[in-house]
């Protein structure tokens, strides 16, 4: 019987461990949420370090129009994208 409970215990913390992690949207930044919202139906979250900032913006002009981005969402990527940038 302790083996079964033992056995049962185990398989539970490991289904639990195993569960993809929540985001509580409540503490995501403006960025963050506006690419999850825009971005992440296509994209992944990128690395914000994997270009320079002068190239995240040339690449979210690219895609303002597929994404439904006007200046004001372009901006505010930018400071979400741009804060580890490769300066």
């Amino acid at each position: 019987m302790r083996l079964v409970v033992l056995i049962c215990l185990s398989l539970m913390l490991l289904a639990g461990g195993c569960r993809k992690a929540e985001v509580d949207e409540k503490h995501l930044g403006p960025g963050e949420r506006m690419f999850k919202t825009r971005c992440r139906n296509c994209h992944s979250l990128p690395k914000r370090n994997a270009k320079s900032e002068e190239r995240w913006r040339p690449f979210l002009e690219r895609h303002a129009r597929r994404a439904h981005l006007n200046d004001a969402h372009i901006d505010t990527l930018m400071q979400f994208l741009g804060n580890d940038s490769i300066k």
